[in-house]
């Protein structure tokens, strides 16, 4: 029976937990802000210390869009901060083998166009509107390297494109792109609005993949051990421009009326590709195209 603990119940944290839970040779466990306060270092180790688990995932963290990362980038940064030094201290002193580190792709440089790998890491400046959010999980990632070196631990980081699913109503992805233009798509449609404007220009690029697929490559990994690469990309097969998502939503949702981009600057990156290869070579495919992903997202927002 392999014991694996989840830290953080978001819509990844609990994909991953609702996916390792179906194999019957994984006990899963699942500590959450609610429990506890992941800066605790103190309480945090006697609550993993009594689970004594062989993997340990980190999913928590405190998230937001270019809105709160416009609003609140020192509250991001801090809070982010501290949650990942805790945890690594704390997953250190206890000696957990396996420690699993998820990571968003906004620790990549913002000006590299094509997809990226590890090795791209530090190469240029990232995106300057979620500096201190991007800046926090480095943090996490360079210590997750530095406790290899040291130790010798399977301890890797997984960076993974962007993510959606079918809750959006979970506070930790409210403002991320998908949900917030399913909301603000179906707003429109219920109150009958001529138009719906858009932050930006449409123009940047993005790959999204369902939470779900993500999760089943968390499981591989697992499984599989693959735990010889330090950082692992986790891609998705979905690569569109923030213009072609919202036609698509627009049509998943049924909405007729006009789309208006603000020209406001508000873009993020230009492109946020990631290269996926390696773990794709382990047998691992995304299954859920962008089309059916979101009708599926737009359905569990009615109410």
């Amino acid at each position: 029976m392999r014991k694996i603990l989840i830290l953080g119940n978001g819509l990844v944290g609990n994909a991953i937990f609702k996916n390792l839970t179906e194999n019957q040779e994984n006990q899963v466990f699942c500590l959450t802000r609610r429990d506890l306060d992941f800066r605790n270092s103190t309480e945090l180790e006697t609550r993993i210390d009594l689970i004594k688990p062989d993997v340990v995932i980190i999913a928590a963290g405190v998230v937001g869009g270019i809105e709160r990362n416009t609003t609140e980038p020192l509250e991001l940064g801090l809070q982010n901060s501290e949650m990942l030094v805790s945890v690594v201290r704390v997953c250190e002193n206890l000696r957990i083998e396996n420690v699993i580190n998820l990571v968003p792709a906004c620790v990549y440089p913002a000006n590299l166009t094509r997809r990226m790998s590890p090795a791209d890491l530090w190469t240029g400046p990232m995106e300057q509107s979620s500096l201190p959010y991007s800046t926090a999980k480095m943090l996490g990632l360079v210590l997750i390297e530095a406790a290899r070196t040291q130790f010798k631990f399977n301890w890797i980081s997984v960076i993974s494109t962007n993510l959606y699913g079918d809750d959006s109503s979970i506070e930790s992805h409210k403002a991320h792109v998908i949900p917030a233009l399913l909301r603000k798509f179906h707003e429109a449609k219920l109150l009958n609005s001529d138009e719906v404007r858009l932050l930006g220009d449409g123009t940047s690029v993005r790959e999204f993949l369902h939470v779900d697929d993500f999760a089943n490559a968390i499981n591989n990994i697992i499984k599989k051990q693959l735990y010889t690469d330090s950082i692992t990309n986790v891609s998705g097969a979905n690569l569109c421009t923030v213009r072609e998502l919202s036609q698509i939503i627009r049509k998943v949702s049924g909405y007729e009326g006009n789309i208006i981009f603000s020209n406001d600057g508000q873009n993020g990156a230009a492109a946020k590709l990631l290269d996926g290869t390696r773990l794709k070579e382990s047998g691992w495919e995304p299954c859920i195209s962008l089309e059916q992903g979101l009708a599926r997202a737009y359905f569990n927002l009615l109410p």
